[in-house]
Order: C-alpha cells, then sequence, then structure tokens
C-alpha cells in the first residue's frame, strides 16, 4: 500500500528535497480540497432535499386550503341557489 500524502509529506520535509517536497503539498493540498468540495456537495445535496420536502408540504398546505376554501364557497352558491327556486317556486 502507498503511504499517504500525509505521510510522504512528512518523509519529504525530513529529506528536506524542496521540489518534491513542494510537489507533495500539492497533492496533499489538491486532496484536501477535493474531500472539502466532497463535503460541501453532499451538504448542498441534503440541504436541497429538505428544502424540496418543506415547499412540497407548504404548496400541499395552500393547495388544500384553496380547495376547502372553493368548497365551502361552492356551498355558499348551492344554498343560496336553494332559496331563491323556493322563493320563485309556488307552493
Amino acid at each position: 500500500m502507498p503511504p499517504s500524502p500525509k505521510d510522504r509529506l512528512a518523509e519529504l520535509y525530513a529529506q528536506a528535497d524542496r521540489a518534491e517536497l513542494a510537489q507533495a503539498g500539492q497533492a496533499f493540498l489538491e486532496g484536501n480540497l477535493k474531500i472539502r468540495a466532497r463535503k460541501h456537495t453532499r451538504r448542498f445535496w441534503f440541504v436541497f432535499a429538505v428544502a424540496v420536502i418543506i415547499l412540497t408540504a407548504l404548496g400541499g398546505y395552500v393547495i388544500m386550503g384553496l380547495l376547502e376554501r372553493t368548497r365551502e364557497s361552492a356551498a355558499r352558491f348551492e344554498h343560496g341557489r336553494t332559496e331563491r327556486l323556493e322563493r320563485l317556486a309556488p307552493e
């Protein structure tokens, strides 16, 4: 198993080979950036999924409220129509 970039960096630092040290340091930093980028990507998708779930729930709540208002409005309309027909109809 090859040594990790961190171990290689420590080994080269002990040998004080500046060119290889710079290259190993660069590889170590790039590895850290990749890990950090992966972490932020996961965080982004998690936050995105939570936001979608919350917005879907809010949307459902709003739609149910609108349906309820429509149902109540239709019931009032039907009640008023029935009263008018009863008034107009001869007994």
